[in-house]
């Protein structure tokens, strides 16, 4: 990376997060799927036709403490 860039991660929240891996999916013949996470969370990691990784994730129960 070039002296002086930096990268910037942008957030998205959506309501219904399943629908945005549908739409990324679709759309962008994006790959990847959903999985529960040990702490109660779905997570997907979805890669699109041009490489970049998006993910998306729902608060799930969550685990006990």
């Amino acid at each position: 990376m070039p002296d002086g860039w930096h990268t910037l991660t942008p957030r998205i929240f959506v309501r219904e997060p399943h629908k945005l891996v549908l739409f990324l999916q679709e759309v962008f013949a994006a790959t990847g799927a959903p999985a529960d996470m040990p702490y109660g969370d779905r997570r997907a990691m979805v890669r699109d036709e041009w490489g970049n990784t998006w993910q998306i994730a729902t608060r799930g129960g969550g685990a006990p403490s």
